[in-house]
């Protein structure tokens, strides 16, 4: 039965994803990516983080899955301390 259920609904969403996968999805693109999306300093990283949470932000709405989890920062545990940390570490590192 599992079998048969897992290749059945294989590419389709069947439960929602919590938002803190997506959360550090974003922060993880922030370590890998910082010299390509030149962030080096506070301003640069707050810019390009309101712009990757919104694209989350647009994706649940669109979503009848995600879209109780909009916005994400509601929603994610510890938003504010994650994102703190994450510029913190992504703004001193040069």
């Amino acid at each position: 039965m599992k079998a048969i259920y897992s290749k059945e609904f294989r590419d389709q969403q069947i439960f929602p994803r919590h938002p803190d996968v997506d959360l550090g999805s974003v922060i993880h693109a922030f370590f890998e990516n910082k010299t390509k999306w030149k962030i080096f300093s506070l301003s640069a990283f707050e810019e390009k983080w309101a712009l990757e949470i919104n694209k989350i932000d647009e994706a649940y709405k669109q979503s009848d899955f995600q879209n109780i989890y909009v916005p994400i920062k509601w929603h994610a545990k510890y938003f504010a301390v994650k994102k703190i940390n994450v510029k913190k570490i992504v703004t001193e590192r040069n």
